[in-house]
């Protein structure tokens, strides 16, 4: 009977240390993904600064080329 209980706890400690690694392993993945996330958030930041500014550029270029134009 302690044999049994003995393999059944052993069992059940396998089982949670399997657990506890995927838990482990899935922090370590979300962590990435969220520095991925940040990192791909910062670059649209970036390109959308940069439309905007060439966005303005443009207009100013319009504006000079109709008063060029009058």
């Amino acid at each position: 009977m302690e044999a049994e209980e003995s393999s059944s706890i052993n069992s059940e400690n396998v089982r949670i240390a399997g657990l506890e690694s995927q838990i482990l392993n899935s922090q370590e993945i979300t962590v990435r993904l969220n520095r991925e996330l940040d990192s791909a958030l910062l670059r649209i930041t970036t390109l959308e600064n940069v439309c905007s500014e060439n966005q303005n550029d443009l207009h100013e270029k319009r504006l000079r080329i109709q008063q060029l134009n009058d």
